[in-house]
């Protein structure tokens, strides 16, 4: 088959926007799919970094403790001295002895004259000791 000049010198021009248009076309279709593929690689990226973990740093290991000590003598009125009959010792049976219920009066007689006092009745008894 012939080909026509007069064809061929008006289709040549539209020949050659059509090639450069369908490059540019080439073009915008590959930048769009970079683009969905760095904006699914980044979902994925910061998904994984919501989803791991960080590492926690270790806790500090506390060293052993030094504490300096300072103390000072007691004074006069700090000291508690006791006089050989001021202590009354007091010793329980050795072999086991039944506890015997005892009255408040009783009580107070053990303790000797105003040194003690029961205020209340039944269940709500209390020895104040003076």
């Amino acid at each position: 088959m012939r080909t026509d000049p007069l064809l061929d010198a008006i289709f040549a021009p539209a020949a050659a926007e059509t090639g450069a248009a369908l490059a540019a076309v080439r073009r915008r279709r590959v930048r769009r799919q970079l683009t969905r593929c760095a904006a699914g690689g980044a979902s994925l990226v910061a998904f994984a970094w919501l989803l791991i973990p960080a590492p926690r740093p270790a806790p500090p290991v506390a060293g052993p403790v030094i504490a300096i000590v300072a103390t000072r003598p007691l004074a006069a009125h700090e000291i508690v001295r006791t006089a050989p009959r001021s202590v009354e010792i007091v010793t329980t049976a050795s072999q086991n002895a039944t506890p015997t219920r005892i009255a408040a009066t009783d009580l107070l007689d053990l303790l000797g004259p105003g040194r003690a006092a029961v205020l209340g009745s039944g269940p709500e008894q209390r020895l104040i000791e003076f």
